[in-house]
């Protein structure tokens, strides 16, 4: 997954999968442009090249944590698991 956030709650998404959590790449993070109301401010190909290569090339690294999260999120989904599903 490569993170680009354009809107609003997508900062701080993008900042939890990238550097929290380690399962997406980053293209482009920018909290000031978002916060200082700046526009106009274009992503270049080398940005977004980059941002795919770092995919690729962690595509082992980030596929093994996302299955840790999966994992995880599924064995809290079993019947049983949450105390008020009993």
């Amino acid at each position: 997954m490569a993170a680009w956030p354009v809107y609003e709650e997508q900062q701080l998404n993008a900042f939890q999968l990238v550097k929290e959590m380690g399962l997406a790449a980053e293209i482009r993070i920018d909290f000031k442009r978002v916060f200082k109301m700046e526009s106009g401010d274009t992503v270049s190909s080398e940005e977004i090249g980059q941002g795919i290569r770092t995919v690729m090339e962690e595509s082992g690294e980030k596929r093994r944590k996302m299955k840790e999260w999966k994992d995880m999120s599924r064995s809290v989904l079993k019947k049983g698991s949450h105390p008020t599903w009993r």
